[in-house]
């Protein structure tokens, strides 16, 4: 049985979620930085790599490193614990089966993927960008903030324009997260969207306690 795009990223509906679009930057921050250290490597130091380039990569990656961590304490402390991973009632129960049985062959194995995805979209990134903070060797500012607050506000805008235009998730539901239910819950909504625009600063201030805590590691004498 073939498996099609159209199929596996739920006819488009994959880039409706937040985790996918923390999951799609940190993809694009790894990339961007295994291409700079391997130009850096067959370059430097005649050419070094542009300015703006590098201040790009150092912009996103403390985007990247407060999606990721929020995307992780927000899904397995308000989404998880409410959730399960029968496959659902709806017009893609047949599209989900399948996808499943793709990857996973027989009966009582379709709900494999979505286990793995959740760890690998919620566990495994943070892990991953903790990592990369540790051993990267740039600064983190608190002030950088910004960037993240930005992708986030640009969620939030997205979200509401996807309600205000009939936008349905997978199951088919009016909404894309439960706890972002414009239509019927738009106080608690707003309440949520608040809550997680105001977690990118301790977010931050976790980055700069790691970049800290790397810096004085690095120059004390453990590592002479």
């Amino acid at each position: 049985m073939g498996l099609s795009l159209e199929l596996f990223f739920f006819d488009g509906k994959w880039f409706i979620y937040f985790t996918n679009w923390g999951y799609l930057l940190c993809t694009f921050v790894a990339l961007l930085s295994a291409i700079l250290v391997t130009v850096y490597c067959f370059t430097a130091p005649k050419a070094p790599c542009p300015r703006w380039i590098v201040k790009l990569y150092w912009h996103l990656h403390i985007s990247a490193f407060v999606c990721a961590i929020g995307l992780s304490f927000l899904y397995w402390a308000f989404i998880y614990p409410f959730s399960n991973f029968k496959v659902p009632e709806g017009i893609h129960r047949i599209e989900i089966i399948r996808l499943y049985r793709y990857f996973f062959d027989g009966p009582d194995n379709h709900s494999c993927l979505a286990y793995f995805h959740n760890i690998n979209s919620h566990a495994i990134n943070s892990v991953l960008m903790i990592v990369d903070q540790v051993v990267v060797a740039f600064p983190t500012r608190i002030i950088h903030f910004v960037y993240p607050a930005l992708i986030v506000i640009a969620y939030l805008v997205f979200s509401i324009v996807y309600f205000l235009i009939g936008g349905e998730n997978v199951i088919g539901k009016p909404y894309i997260y439960r706890i972002l239910n414009w239509g019927e819950y738009p106080v608690s909504s707003s309440l949520v969207a608040c809550s997680g625009l105001l977690l990118v600063l301790p977010m931050c201030v976790l980055a700069f306690l790691i970049y800290k805590l790397r810096v004085r590691v690095s120059s004390s004498n453990c590592l002479s």
